[in-house]
């Protein structure tokens, strides 16, 4: 079993109870649910994030903005206060389905988190791809890869030096036992021409799925916190994937004080760049296509 407890969302932002309410809908019997059905689920769990009529308003607006934002990438059809899971899903709506679940780890046993967040990264690269186009280099930074390695100072010189700088990282510099990537998950630099290596633009970029720690992540691959690794010749662009939906009604930022100076990719703009092409030959997780299926009992 891959779901863990479905039980409440994990804080009072509509966006987080609009994911909970897409939740509900792909484990329920018929693959359909309300937001009456939502309301009594969460008060079996004394959680009471539904107690105003401007509560469920917000909720039926959240969704009417996913519904034109993702437009047919989006796989839930809405009908006054109920929403249906499509019964005939796309490359695309597949994707958002699985964003979705990444964003919402608690939800899934811990057993299975890694398998997820490893694969966001494996969407997220896709992603970072399309945005960057066919003139950038752009890889997966870390542990066990065959484009970076050696130890974490072998690993960063070699990052510094393939994106117009100079690595001075030695084994002194980290803690004994550190193989970690730095605060590094995805990178993607510009080679503008065949002579000269330096003075380039690039992209160091984090992923992060933790509703809780991915506004504190953003700029764990930023200039100011590791540039001090390298000689630089101009400074890198700092990126955060997330699949969060981290917007209001309206589609701006839910919480603009979370937001810091940096790319951001949340889960609209994710999924804005990912082709039909890609995602043919992309592998969701083992268990990905029996969770779509799952029906929570009536007593859960």
């Amino acid at each position: 079993m891959v779901w863990g407890e479905i039980d409440r969302p994990r804080d009072s932002d509509i966006h987080t109870i609009a994911d909970f309410f897409e939740i509900l809908c792909i484990t329920s019997l018929d693959k359909e649910v309300s937001l009456d059905d939502m309301e009594d689920h969460l008060s079996d769990y004394s959680c009471n994030y539904l107690r105003l009529e401007n509560d469920r308003l917000d909720v039926r607006e959240q969704i009417e903005w996913r519904i034109e934002a993702f437009s047919d990438r989006y796989p839930f059809e809405k009908d006054n206060n109920t929403i249906t899971l499509s019964t005939s899903l796309d490359l695309k709506q597949k994707a958002y389905l699985f964003l979705l679940l990444s964003a919402n780890l608690p939800f899934i046993e811990k057993t299975y988190r890694n398998e997820f967040t490893e694969i966001f990264e494996d969407l997220s690269l896709l992603s970072l791809i399309q945005f960057t186009g066919d003139k950038a280099e752009s890889k997966r930074f870390g542990k066990n890869n065959q484009d970076f390695s050696g130890t974490k100072a072998e690993r960063l010189n070699d990052l510094f030096n393939k994106i117009g700088n100079k690595g001075l990282c030695d084994d002194s510099f980290f803690r004994n036992r550190d193989s970690g990537d730095g605060g590094i998950d995805l990178v993607s630099w510009y080679r503008a021409d065949k002579y000269e290596t330096s003075n380039i633009m690039s992209i160091l970029a984090q992923c992060a799925c933790s509703r809780s720690e991915w506004s504190k992540k953003q700029n764990d691959a930023s200039y100011d916190r590791i540039g001090h690794l390298g000689q630089n010749t101009n400074r890198w662009n700092s990126m955060l994937f997330t699949p969060i939906c981290f917007r209001d009604n309206a589609g701006r930022w839910s919480v603009k004080g979370d937001i810091q100076n940096n790319i951001i990719f949340d889960r609209l703009r994710v999924i804005n760049f990912l082709r039909n092409d890609d995602l043919e030959n992309f592998s969701f997780p083992n268990n990905f296509d029996s969770m779509l299926t799952y029906s929570r009992t009536i007593t859960e």
